[in-house]
């Protein structure tokens, strides 16, 4: 307990003393003039903390670039900050070059994600992907709402049913619709050709109407149009006025290999000609 003892200095003073073992230690006040304030420098690992308790100002060092202050490893040195903020070393998060990423990198990071959630995948367009995929959501529609349109290249929603079944739109956004007619006979001629070297025809529709009889071929080659692997569209003999066809248009009906071309073989048609359509769209390889 603390003890005052008597010392005489002229008419005498008080000293605050805090009686150890006998022996009389004085007692220093760190913080108010108040006899029975005190500051508990003895606090222990887990004590509950109480409203008003006592304590000290922690002040750091201002430091717009962190560095060290101190000469060897192991010294002691003041703690940094900027902007009232403590700086770190986020030890563990790393950029893509493999350099540990500072607060002030950590700083903008967490601002992103607090503002504007995303995901950012591993691997860029046209790499090699070895990642676990990220389950994808998409928003509820009900069926006759006008979606609002955005600009080319801005990020937009993928819309389902109330019931999460996606809509779709089948084909592609570059599809080629072609027609030619045909009035004699023709043979291994060209319908369809690649403007790029090495790529593929992708053919999603083949209609021929007669206004004749007559009989069509079309397929996927080189030279010559082929009589089973390959053929698209193929009837020995349309009737007058009649039609075949092959695919709606929303879906492929055949793919021709790398380089190969779409090609024809028409009979003459009795009457007319022999009319022929397709949709298709050119892919690389």
């Amino acid at each position: 307990m603390p003890n005052n003892v008597p010392i005489t200095a002229g008419s005498g003073t008080n000293i605050a003393t805090e009686e150890v073992g006998a022996v009389h230690y004085q007692r220093v006040k760190l913080i108010d003039a108040v006899a029975s304030s005190t500051l508990a420098l003895n606090v222990v690992e887990d004590q509950a903390s109480a409203s008003g308790d006592p304590g000290f100002v922690l002040m750091a060092r201002r430091t717009a670039s962190p560095t060290n202050t101190s000469g060897l490893d192991g010294d002691y040195e003041a703690l940094q900050l900027t902007g009232g903020q403590l700086w770190t070393l986020w030890r563990g998060a790393q950029d893509s070059a493999g350099v540990d990423m500072t607060d002030t990198v950590n700083h903008a990071l967490q601002t992103t994600l607090v503002t504007m959630p995303q995901v950012i995948g591993a691997v860029a367009a046209s790499g090699a992907d070895a990642q676990a995929p990220v389950k994808v959501g998409m928003k509820a529609i009900d069926y006759g709402t006008t979606t609002t349109a955005v600009s080319t290249s801005d990020v937009t929603d993928w819309f389902a049913d109330v019931t999460g079944i996606p809509f779709f739109i089948g084909g592609h956004p570059n599809v080629v619709t072609l027609e030619k007619s045909y009035t004699a006979a023709t043979t291994n001629a060209v319908y369809a050709t690649l403007s790029a070297v090495g790529g593929k025809l992708v053919v999603t529709q083949a209609q021929a109407c007669c206004e004749g009889r007559g009989d069509v071929r079309l397929g996927f080659g080189t030279s010559t149009v082929p009589t089973s692997q390959g053929v698209v569209l193929s009837h020995p003999r349309i009737s007058t006025g009649d039609w075949v066809t092959r695919g709606s248009g929303e879906g492929v009906v055949a793919v021709g290999a790398a380089g190969e071309a779409l090609l024809i073989t028409v009979g003459t048609p009795s009457v007319g000609s022999i009319r022929v359509v397709t949709t298709y769209y050119p892919i690389q390889s």
